[in-house]
């Protein structure tokens, strides 16, 4: 719910800046074009004053925004990304309840959960591949009973590979957000995931 709400304000709010330095630019190279102008018609120095004025306001507006905007579209994506995950975590969940209460197998955990609407292909735009999420190897095929810390085991996370049903430990973890990555647990919630200082039982049952 919470990743939902953040990923509509920041898709708004990036929007707006995206407008605001647009705006600063046409404004500046609107003054530029009017100084030059100016200058070429030998127009009084308060209008060329005025004129460059102008043109250092908008330059200034530019300069503040532009880094407000790349700030706005990295949120988005670090929300975007745990959105995604989340859902395929969900997705695998409801696989499981119809499994026999068993997760997939790790080397198939796409391809056999491929019939669950939640499972579709999504991917983490700074991905470099086309497969951008993994599953734990650990829970490959393991009954939900047999998981001890549901809300402590990663079931999902980040990944960078070619391969549809990548799965992995630790090692395959990609921090593509700062110093953290996404994943998602065996209980189904999403969080950002920051390997230093981490306990290893979250990656194995």
């Amino acid at each position: 719910m919470h990743g939902h709400i953040w990923d509509r304000n920041t898709r708004q709010g990036s929007g707006l800046v995206y407008v605001f330095l647009l705006l600063g630019l046409v404004g500046a190279v609107g003054c530029l074009f009017a100084l030059a102008k100016l200058t070429l018609e030998d127009r009084p120095r308060g209008c060329v004053g005025e004129a460059i004025a102008c043109l250092v306001v908008c330059l200034l507006l530019t300069a503040i925004l532009f880094p407000v905007f790349i700030s706005a579209a990295f949120v988005r994506s670090k929300y975007e990304c745990l959105s995604n995950i989340k859902a395929l975590g969900q997705g695998l969940l409801i696989y499981e309840s119809d499994n026999n209460d068993s997760l997939p197998k790790a080397a198939r955990w796409r391809t056999d959960s491929a019939t669950v609407p939640s499972t579709d292909k999504r991917r983490c735009q700074e991905a470099k591949h086309p497969w951008s999420y993994a599953m734990n190897r650990s829970l490959s095929a393991v009954l939900s009973t047999e998981i001890s810390y549901v809300a402590k085991t990663i079931l999902l996370f980040e990944a960078d590979s070619e391969i549809k049903d990548v799965n992995g430990g630790a090692e395959s973890l990609v921090l593509r957000h700062g110093d953290r990555g996404n994943v998602c647990l065996a209980d189904g919630n999403a969080s950002w995931y920051q390997p230093a200082g981490e306990h290893a039982s979250r990656w194995t049952n």
